[in-house]
């Protein structure tokens, strides 16, 4: 099962940029929901999806050099404060899960279901419109400061790396071609999600899931097996990235926001 989620997930990531979170996360929520842990499977749901997303945004942003589409500048100037604002969104919900805070799930499933929402919204709003075709080099830079502060707020509460906001954020608001979009999105998760990763894996455990086998909350049993099929599919997906017309890729992206939505509503 994890090396199939791999496979999908690691393809998903290079051909949209999204760091395949939005497949990780419901197979991790069945894992580490029948660890019983309690409230505790908040951060361990969160540092899992910024380990895999890491190594997502990571190899997609490998393929994107070899295809000379990176563009490391533009990711730097979202990736600064969006590594800030996760930060302190990270050490807030680790403040009140310390405090007994039980509550917080349900602001995590309710902040989830909103972000998915808005990005369906934006993503069939933009297909009705003429493509946008600026170039990376075009958008002033404090546009990509300010859409670094609210993937930051997203992902410090989603674990989603940010890649699912980030790739309607480029190419719906800041007019960039939807190509360099999803490499600009791959790049920044590659970035701003090592504070985080570091800070989870740091953390001691009230209740370890695998004993001797674990850093902090980083589960390497549920993780490392599926870091292969991520490596191998992403530079498949963003292979297709630029060959794929973008009305399909928006469909595709679409789709896969929904389905997510069905299972957090009905199942």
């Amino acid at each position: 099962m994890l090396a199939a989620v791999g496979a999908l997930g690691g393809f998903l990531s290079g051909l949209l940029g999204i760091g395949g979170a939005l497949v990780f996360i419901p197979v991790f929520t069945h894992y580490i929901g029948n660890a019983n842990v309690g409230i505790e499977s908040v951060p361990y749901l969160l540092a899992n999806s910024f380990f895999i997303v890491f190594v997502a945004g990571l190899s997609a942003s490998f393929k994107q050099y070899k295809m000379k589409n990176l563009h490391p500048k533009q990711a730097f100037f979202v990736a600064i404060p969006a590594t800030i604002i996760a930060l302190l969104v990270i050490k807030l919900i680790d403040i009140m899960i310390s405090n007994g805070y039980e509550e917080i799930k349900i602001i995590f499933k309710f902040v989830f279901l909103s972000l998915l929402f808005f990005i369906v919204i934006q993503t069939f709003m933009s297909a009705k419109k003429t493509n946008y075709n600026l170039l990376a080099e075009e958008v002033k830079p404090h546009k990509f400061l300010f859409s670094g502060l609210f993937v930051g707020f997203f992902s410090g509460i989603t674990g989603l790396g940010g890649g699912s906001i980030m790739l309607p954020i480029f190419h719906n608001f800041l007019k960039i071609k939807y190509t360099i979009s999803t490499s600009l999105s791959s790049t920044v998760i590659a970035l701003f999600t090592v504070p985080s990763l570091i800070y989870y894996a740091f953390l001691n455990p009230i209740n370890i899931i695998y004993p001797a086998a674990q850093s902090g909350y980083i589960c390497w049993p549920l993780v490392l097996p599926i870091v292969p099929f991520i490596i191998i599919f992403s530079q498949l997906g963003v292979k297709y990235n630029h060959q794929f017309p973008v009305w399909l890729l928006k469909t595709i992206f679409a789709v896969i926001i929904i389905i997510n939505i069905y299972k957090i509503i009905f199942l």
